[in-house]
């Protein structure tokens, strides 16, 4: 992965040695994995050994799709090969100008990443690995919500997705959410537009 600081790209390093192959829980206890699928690489039987696949017409799967293909991988390596340039625009899927679209896959991957952190609720290691990209999805998905401009379907989206989902411990704003969502639903409304302007202005300079 790339990280700009003053104009120049570098190479984010991860956490460990990749030098040896491990297994995939490993690899995903022991490092900060990508979302992006167009990082990876996988065999083409794995995938449909597996039943790795995309849904059809839904966006933003690549969270929870590459952490199960991970967890299910016998073996992984890391190379530390740049092979990907990836451009980011203000109008990709995952700019925050156009949030307001396609908003209900974006709070589905808010459920998956949930399913997937009570799927491996065995594993101590895995779960607090999970624990954190399970936050990170709830809350980066709820910031989308202040592009939706209507305040019944807002409503509907926490109450759909958030109500009763999280405790006071995963932190006060999920926490909120969780367990008032009318007021929830109340105050991103009315908020919204000087967040939507805040952002447009952040964004132009």
């Amino acid at each position: 992965m790339l990280k700009s600081k003053n104009g120049v790209d570098e190479i984010m390093p991860y956490k460990s040695n990749h030098s040896k192959i491990v297994s995939g829980p490993d690899f995903f206890i022991q490092n900060e994995i990508t979302y992006a699928v167009c990082l990876q690489a996988y065999k083409r039987d794995f995938l449909i050994g597996n039943n790795l696949f995309f849904q059809e017409n839904m966006q933003f799967e690549d969270g929870d799709w590459s952490i199960e293909a991970i967890l299910k991988a016998s073996k992984v390596k890391y190379i530390p090969v740049m092979a990907y340039h990836y451009v980011i625009n203000n109008s990709s899927t995952t700019s925050i100008k156009t949030a307001g679209k396609n908003i209900t896959d974006a709070m589905e991957s808010v459920k998956r990443m949930d399913n997937l952190y009570k799927k491996h609720s065995h594993n101590y290691e895995i779960k607090q690995k999970l624990y954190g990209h399970r936050i990170i999805s709830a809350k980066s998905c709820s910031f989308r919500l202040i592009h939706v401009r209507n305040f019944k379907k807002t409503y509907s989206l926490i109450n759909n997705y958030y109500k009763g989902r999280f405790i006071y411990s995963d932190g006060a704003y999920l926490w909120i959410l969780s367990h008032f969502p009318l007021i929830s639903a109340s105050m991103i409304y009315l908020c919204s537009p000087i967040l939507r302007r805040y952002i447009i202005a952040k964004q132009s300079h």
